[in-house]
């Protein structure tokens, strides 16, 4: 397979922890062609749920291979073969050795959320102008081999990977010089703005190139879902308790599929939406970022990720679906990180919309499911 070029690949920075916030965000203000495809200043918020509204015309001009997957963060060929594995990419500002090459994180080409130095003219919510919508957009790449992902790495590479991400998000959510509104008062340290981790892979989620990567967000806007969680928190249900506490004490044990060192689960939740749809909670934990984690409880995660997306590779044919699933990382203030796993196993239809979900499957079979695999 062919191999990243690092003669090739402009290495801007090597450890995003040894820089500052304001280099971080000078690299992304100052390359031209990120300006070029800069999102609209602003965002909307429906006011009838809170759903947040970013606008980028220019992601609907990505790049396409000849797969028909854009290229975020990358310039086509005239061959078509991968640009990622050809070094083709926006400036590195990260980068750690793995056993089989090296694991390293660029800039967005088309980013979600852009560092705009002025504020827009209006600040009514409900104005055609919105609200101001800054931060920056990253891109991680587990490996430089084009045929290596969480999936089927060495565990020992995954950990680097999620190490070095829990580098970047650390510098960018620790900054009280981000310009970001403070969003955690937290006893390491206060945290500003908001953290987006996510995975799509597949194009049928979103997934944009077929080489294996994450994207990383972090802006002022605050996500609806942390809000959602919150208000748990506070509800009579939640009882002061977070999300993740709630759900490893009342989530029946049949849906419970592996418990990894340091108190790492991987569960079913009972109100599973699309069948396969898994969660990866930390038991006795209220850790609240990826930074925040044990190596322990690090090494964990990414030992449950590479189990539940490897038997996603076997389950999704069975069901006589492509492979297509998105990760997401809950961070905040929000009473313990967790990731969820959503394969796209069914489409969304009318009802959906009205929020009633009708799962073509139940958690218990799905739970069986990746006992069979996961072991």
């Amino acid at each position: 397979m062919p191999q990243l070029k690092k003669d090739i690949a402009f290495v801007e920075f090597d450890d995003a922890g040894k820089v500052s916030f304001k280099e971080l965000l000078k690299s992304v203000s100052s390359d031209p062609s990120i300006a070029n495809n800069k999102p609209l200043q602003y965002f909307q918020i429906d006011p009838r749920n809170g759903d947040r509204v970013v606008y980028s015309i220019a992601r609907a001009r990505r790049p396409h291979d000849t797969n028909k997957l854009s290229l975020e963060g990358t310039q086509p060929t005239a061959s078509g073969s991968c640009v990622v594995c050809e070094g083709k990419t926006t400036a590195i500002v990260d980068m750690a050795s793995t056993s089989e090459g090296f694991t390293f994180i660029n800039k967005n080409l088309f980013p979600i959320t852009y560092p705009f130095e002025e504020e827009p003219k209006g600040s009514d919510p409900f104005s055609r102008t919105g609200q101001c919508a800054i931060g920056t957009h990253f891109l991680q790449w587990p490996s430089n081999r084009h045929d290596r992902d969480l999936d089927n790495m060495p565990l020992e590479d995954t950990f680097i990977v999620l190490k070095r991400l829990c580098v970047l998000e650390k510098n960018l959510l620790h900054s009280a010089v981000s310009g970001m509104p403070l969003s955690y008062r937290h006893k390491d340290g206060n945290h500003y703005g908001y953290i987006g981790v996510i995975k799509n892979m597949g194009r049928l989620v979103g997934g944009s190139i077929v080489h294996g990567h994450h994207q990383i967000v972090h802006t002022n806007i605050k996500p609806r879902k942390i809000m959602d969680y919150q208000r748990f928190k506070e509800s009579a249900l939640g009882g002061g308790m977070g999300f993740s506490q709630y759900l490893l004490e009342c989530n029946p044990k049949e849906y419970f599929v592996k418990e990894y060192k340091g108190g790492t689960v991987l569960l079913i939740p009972h109100f599973m939406k699309r069948p396969l749809e898994a969660m990866i909670l930390f038991r006795g934990s209220s850790k609240d970022y990826l930074h925040h984690l044990s190596e322990e409880e690090l090494y964990s995660l990414g030992e449950a990720l590479h189990d539940v997306t490897d038997a996603l590779k076997i389950l999704m044919p069975r069901l006589g679906r492509e492979l297509a699933y998105n990760w997401i990382i809950y961070e905040g203030d929000i009473g313990g990180v967790h990731v969820e796993i959503l394969p796209w196993t069914q489409e969304m239809g009318g009802y959906e919309q009205l929020g009633i979900y009708l799962c073509q499957g139940h958690p218990e079979s799905t739970a069986s499911y990746y006992r069979e695999l996961i072991h």
